[in-house]
């Protein structure tokens, strides 16, 4: 816990001298710590990153194939057998309360074992203030036996400057309690630091998104 408060203490602290970052109103976030929000990468975007750095299996690609859906893929468990894809749907509601739709989806399946999952989901995120925004979702996922589950959470983070952002996620099946900060350096590597408090865990991810057709 101690070490966890540190890291997330020195991120905040490093941020100001860090290069100009192209801020989280210009680059929207298409997950906090562990959870889907409802916007997407927009097109030509290319992001590469990691849920987590100690566990390289959750390292991830995605891409930007129009301002409203992406598809990506964790590139080495593909290599081990364990095939799998993801994308996401964005909708702009068009409300003056800036709420936005998404829908995201998820396959995995082992050549190992047979094993089958797919997952769907939606999720609604709603801007309340310049800066506080609420995620709330439902993924609903399937087993080749038929076996059904259901996961709500709910999202919000809180903006303490233009790249800067406090966040806390409850999920309520199973139930699960975290809180981080996320930190936007340059123009879009955004590191994400955080703890669960139920259960306890400690994560720091890395996602970096650059644009094709701008780099071309």
């Amino acid at each position: 816990m101690r070490y966890c408060c540190r890291l997330i203490i020195s991120l905040a602290l490093l941020m100001p001298i860090c290069y100009q970052a192209a801020g989280f109103d210009e680059l929207a976030l298409i997950s906090t710590l562990t959870r889907a929000t409802a916007y997407t990468l927009r097109a030509a975007d290319l992001q590469i990153g990691i849920r987590n750095v100690l566990s390289p299996m959750g390292a991830h690609v995605s891409y930007g194939v129009s301002d409203a859906f992406h598809v990506g893929t964790a590139p080495i468990m593909l290599a081990l057998g364990y095939l799998n894809a993801h994308g996401k749907f964005s909708f702009d509601l068009g409300t003056e309360e800036r709420l936005a739709l998404g829908v995201p989806l998820s396959l995995y399946y082992s050549i190992w074992d047979e094993y089958l999952y797919v997952s769907a989901g939606t999720v609604l995120s709603m801007k309340v203030h310049d800066d506080a925004t609420l995620h709330g979702g439902l993924t609903i996922g399937m087993t080749e036996m038929g076996d059904i589950s259901f996961a709500p959470y709910g999202v919000v983070d809180y903006s303490l400057d233009t790249d800067i952002k406090l966040v806390g996620e409850v999920g309520l099946v199973p139930f699960s309690l975290s809180g981080g900060v996320l930190a936007r350096f340059w123009e879009s590597l955004d590191v994400k630091a955080g703890f669960g408090l139920f259960p306890f865990a400690v994560r720091m991810g890395v996602d970096w998104t650059i644009n094709l057709r701008r780099e071309e």
